[in-house]
């Protein structure tokens, strides 16, 4: 059995009053009272990684000492970097985590005999290509007429599922922003 908290969009901005930190602080809070074995926030956590030290901190160093998780969303590409999984899983996560091989845009953990899987869902299919382009930072999502890569969440996380079928995981949990 595992037990987790997952929430979404906060869409925290320092300079706005609509979310702060003491909002997270409860979240938080929360999940310590229910002993959680988890935390997972699952995109648009912040509108910008890089201006949000403090938020990064309050999550990864919680007072309750949870481990915590975390996808990005297309509100995290304000920042006008190549935000990638590589690069922002390690941002959003304060225990360690496996990345897809090869560059495969996901993150992996076992907790509890549970698979818990991390997508980067900031991809879209480009009909006239037959292509799929990450989403450029800077923008919300996918290019216009491309296909959003959460319409294929399920998808993916089938193929995941089929890749580690004949592992001795049995049941897994699947982290992924819809946008």
């Amino acid at each position: 059995v595992v037990k987790f908290l997952v929430f979404s969009d906060l869409h925290y901005n320092k300079n706005s009053v609509a979310i702060t930190i003491e909002h997270l602080n409860q979240i938080l809070k929360r999940a310590a009272e229910e002993k959680v074995d988890f935390v997972i926030q699952t995109g648009d956590f912040c509108t910008d990684y890089a201006r949000s030290p403090e938020l990064i901190k309050t999550y990864k160093n919680n007072k309750y000492n949870l481990p915590v998780y975390g996808v990005y969303g297309n509100h995290e590409m304000q920042g006008g970097f190549d935000n990638t999984v590589e690069l922002i899983t390690p941002t959003l996560c304060n225990r360690e985590v496996n990345f897809g091989k090869d560059g495969e845009p996901f993150w992996y953990t076992d907790i509890n005999g549970f698979r818990i899987i991390g997508l980067d869902t900031n991809y879209s299919f480009n009909p006239e290509t037959n292509e799929w382009e990450h989403n450029l930072p800077n923008s919300y999502g996918a290019k216009a007429g491309n296909h959003p890569a959460s319409t294929y969440s399920i998808i993916i996380f089938l193929l995941l599922l089929f890749e580690y079928k004949n592992k001795p995981y049995r049941n897994y949990v699947l982290a992924s922003t819809i946008q």
